[in-house]
């Protein structure tokens, strides 16, 4: 039991109502793909045709950042894809929130891109697809 003090992941947004099994399945990483490693190896970029997203408060006592955010991207097909990324996400809701109400499909691609405030370091983001 002393282990729960020391990790705890809420959700504490999503963009859909969340059934129990979803809200437990969002809390336990394992089996969601990382994107940042899931985009290092690729020119191509990762497609995701987003059915929902959540973000998720986590409180880890054994990182150097103890508190953080989680964003959860969800595939139409299940598969779960998660990212620490903030400009990720503030660009894939911008692009969401453009399309709130539009009947075109749509998904992102995403991307990585050369900082150019941090020499030789990348940074994530998307584009509509």
């Amino acid at each position: 039991m002393g282990n729960k003090a020391n990790y705890k992941a809420q959700v504490i947004e999503a963009s859909k109502e969340l059934t129990g099994k979803e809200k437990v399945a969002l809390k336990n990483f394992a089996d969601m793909i990382q994107i940042d490693e899931a985009t290092k190896e690729t020119d191509a970029g990762l497609l995701i045709n987003i059915a929902w997203t959540a973000q998720v408060s986590v409180h880890n006592e054994k990182a150097d950042n103890q508190d953080y955010i989680k964003y959860v991207y969800v595939d139409k097909d299940g598969t779960m894809y998660i990212s620490g990324s903030e400009p990720l996400y503030r660009q894939y809701s911008d692009i969401a929130e453009d399309m709130i109400g539009e009947e075109e499909e749509w998904g992102i691609k995403i991307i990585r891109k050369e900082s150019s405030n941090y020499k030789g370091k990348d940074f994530l983001t998307c584009v509509i697809v």
